[in-house]
């Protein structure tokens, strides 16, 4: 477990760390605290929290969870959100809980392990609340920001590996590529699983008064609402494009399979007649006419060669029948009207 606690004066705007001994005459003295607490499990950080911030013991276990869900609790005495930080680890969706409790004079937020969001979080909040900060509620906008910055991050590495994948699928569909194709879909499908309830929270809590979030505050995550539906458009685009790119190739490779059958049929269309002359006369019958004539073998091939310029001849006719027919229809298609 690591545990951080922060003493914020909104006053002076001065922050110092403090000890857990020092939190209950902290918030007595009209100052807030923030805790910054890492833990292995939901238990271990109630117990942490209820120690810490006795007000929060009579529903403490009824908030912290270990299921990787979005969405916010608001009760009379305390805010609960709890959100799903995504981050990149060996090119997949990794995925982390994280819970933000606030209440009156108190914040703890509530992590599993190390986000990608948290990093720059722990790095800027305390120069935002030294600058800008006139009330707790500052911290919901931070914890925010990050985090749709975070997301953003990963959905422009996904783009470009989209990108990348796009341009590989013009030079050969392989299953390697197809898995990683198959692979990047998903993973754009489990961060959109993500980013679309974030997106809800962040709107009910821009929209509905709150005594933990500020008129001032709602103005901010107002705005990053229209952030979070730019974030889930492109996540979309993304996903559409790749699909596209997947429907393209398999439309070339039918294309190209079409044209080989296409040449192997018109191929089979010279043979077959010269199969059944072979056939039948290749039949053993005593009595066959040509096998006494003395130019038969010339016949026959006379015959086949016959059979083979009225094939071809038959083969051509018909594709100058079809190529105006394929000239207008792609025509067609490009006629912008």
């Amino acid at each position: 477990m690591i545990e951080k606690l922060i003493e914020l004066d909104f006053e002076t705007h001065r922050a110092r760390e403090v000890t857990g001994d020092e939190v209950a005459a902290s918030i007595a003295a009209g100052r807030f605290v923030f805790m910054d607490l890492m833990v292995a499990n939901a238990a271990e950080a109630e117990d942490t929290i209820a120690e810490r911030f006795p007000s929060t013991a009579p529903i403490i276990r009824e908030l912290i969870g270990d299921e990787l869900d979005t969405g916010y609790t608001p009760y009379p005495d305390v805010l609960h959100l709890y959100l799903v930080a995504c981050d990149l680890e060996d090119r997949e969706v990794s995925q982390t809980r994280v819970d933000f409790v606030m209440g009156e004079g108190f914040a703890a937020l509530v992590t599993r392990r190390d986000a990608h969001f948290m990093h720059s979080f722990r790095r800027e909040y305390l120069n935002d609340f030294r600058r800008f900060a006139r009330s707790p509620s500052f911290l919901v906008y931070e914890l925010f920001d990050h985090h749709v910055r975070a997301c953003e991050w990963v959905q422009g590495k996904f783009q470009r590996r989209g990108e990348d994948l796009h341009r590989a699928l013009l030079h050969g569909f392989g299953n390697r590529t197809f898995a990683e194709v198959t692979r990047l879909s998903a993973n754009l499908l489990l961060l959109r699983r993500h980013v679309a309830p974030c997106r809800a929270v962040l709107n009910e809590l821009s929209t509905r008064r709150s005594p933990f979030v500020t008129r001032a505050t709602q103005e901010f995550l107002r705005s990053m609402v229209a952030e979070m539906d730019r974030l889930l458009n492109e996540i979309n685009v993304d996903r559409d494009i790749l699909n596209d790119a997947v429907a393209g190739a398999v439309s070339l490779i039918t294309y190209r399979t079409n044209l080989f059958i296409n040449r192997l049929t018109m191929v089979s269309f010279v043979f077959l007649p010269l199969t059944f002359l072979v056939g039948v006369y290749g039949m053993n019958f005593e009595h066959q006419p040509e096998y006494k004539w003395r130019h038969g073998y010339l016949f026959f091939w006379c015959v086949a060669a016959v059979v083979v310029a009225l094939a071809i001849l038959l083969i051509q006719r018909t594709w100058k029948q079809v190529r105006p027919l394929r000239a207008s229809t792609r025509s067609g298609a490009d006629d912008p009207a």
